[in-house]
């Protein structure tokens, strides 16, 4: 998607281009996704002569031994090929995913171009002339400034404080304030330059999942604060749903692959270019984002309803999906239900390789009386709660 044209009459730098993703969660259960996807990245990267990678955050899905059957080397091998065509650069993610130090080993890696963890408060800067990111700035060298944000916990802000609740969310609320105050005081020594950030964590109003609001609490960014940097453009991890946050130039890449099974968005990555006139803002103006696909179909869940015959499937609501069909139905007609046949439909409508069905129970009320309540003995219990519920009791349970 392009976002407006260059004027004529305007002095511009040579533009920057940057390839840009988020939350590749590898493991040895996921390697085979994560590796394809991280190959086409790489392979789009090198086409497109790309200035830089980035990477915002969760490249691990949980900790990776360095053995050759947990997937490590692999992962290390596709690493080391992308710093051989232009440096890396990633944020931690969440603690979960991202343990701590998981990062350390790729800046170790012998290649052309290297490898940066941004930490939070410090500034860092492309040099195209020498194709590396250093931290230091250059006058007319320093072709990007760039800001990372890696996801923070409470202990970041609090360490060793001792403090109730109201007062706790009241210090980390300061905290944000004062570091994301650092970041735009920063941005403004650099005028001259454009000015990337990659962060990870929440943002005030983002989309969870495509139908769902990031309701408040917690450690938020808001986006008045983010506005206030004045980056040129932020790029997101930690949610999924690839998504832009309002009218702001910062965009969520989502995942690499389909992680959850509802997760029905066309994975992509951003390949983003920089058109930089000296003269004038906003430098969106001279913003161009590109999406490319990832090699995964995306997934698709539908419940229904059982009403005694096959579910009506239609070839636009499952055609180049992986579709996760719920049936819900009362537990004593589950056998009604034929799931070869109707796995058979999907298939005939076009339902990709990896679709399932899945039949879920409907729950069961518990009835609740008052005259079950005030019953003394099991017998009275059992014979009200069986006229409640029309059903017969055998004399045999009851004695």
């Amino acid at each position: 998607m392009g976002r407006g044209a260059q004027e004529e009459g305007l002095i511009e730098m040579k533009p920057i281009k940057i390839a840009l993703t988020a939350d590749i969660h590898d493991s040895r259960e996921n390697q085979e996704k994560a590796i394809a996807s991280l190959k086409v990245f790489l392979k789009k990267g090198k086409e497109e002569k790309i200035a830089l990678f980035s990477i915002a955050g969760d490249l691990f899905d949980k900790a990776m031994n360095n053995t050759s059957n947990s997937g490590f080397p692999q992962l290390e091998q596709v690493i080391k090929q992308m710093m051989d065509v232009a440096p890396v650069v990633v944020v931690e993610g969440t603690v979960t995913h991202d343990i701590k130090g998981c990062y350390d080993i790729f800046r170790d890696i012998d290649a052309q171009y290297n490898f940066t963890i941004l930490h939070p408060g410090k500034p860092y800067f492309l040099k195209r002339r020498y194709f590396c990111v250093y931290d230091t700035y250059t006058e007319g060298e320093s072709d990007l400034l760039i800001l990372g944000l890696p996801e923070l916990s409470k202990e970041h802000f609090l360490k060793d404080k001792q403090m109730g609740k109201a007062e706790s969310d009241e210090a980390i609320k300061a905290g944000m304030q004062k570091l994301l105050l650092g970041m735009a005081a920063t941005r403004k020594q650099y005028p001259d330059i454009p000015c990337l950030i990659v962060a990870h964590g929440a943002i005030a109003g983002a989309k969870i999942s495509q139908h769902q609001v990031l309701p408040p609490g917690g450690i938020q960014i808001g986006r008045d604060d983010l506005a206030m940097i004045g980056a040129d453009y932020i790029s997101l991890g930690h949610y999924h749903y690839a998504q832009q946050i309002g009218d702001l130039p910062a965009y969520y890449e989502g995942s690499a692959f389909p992680i959850d099974r509802d997760e029905s968005d066309q994975k992509a990555f951003s390949i983003v270019t920089f058109s930089y006139p000296n003269e004038r803002r906003p430098y969106d103006t001279f913003l161009n984002i590109d999406r490319v696909n990832y090699p995964h179909a995306p997934k698709k869940k539908i419940v229904i309803e059982w009403s005694g015959s096959l579910p009506t499937i239609k070839e636009a609501d499952v055609k180049g999906f992986i579709v996760w069909m719920q049936i819900k139905i009362d537990r004593e007609l589950r056998h009604t239900i034929d799931i070869f046949m109707i796995e058979r439909r999907l298939n005939h409508f076009g339902a990709l390789i990896g679709s399932e069905v899945e039949i879920v129970d409907n729950p069961v009320e518990t009835i609740r009386s008052a005259e079950i309540q005030n019953a003394v003995t099991l017998r009275e219990k059992v014979i009200i709660h069986a006229k409640l519920s029309d059903k017969k009791v055998a004399e045999s349970i009851l004695d």
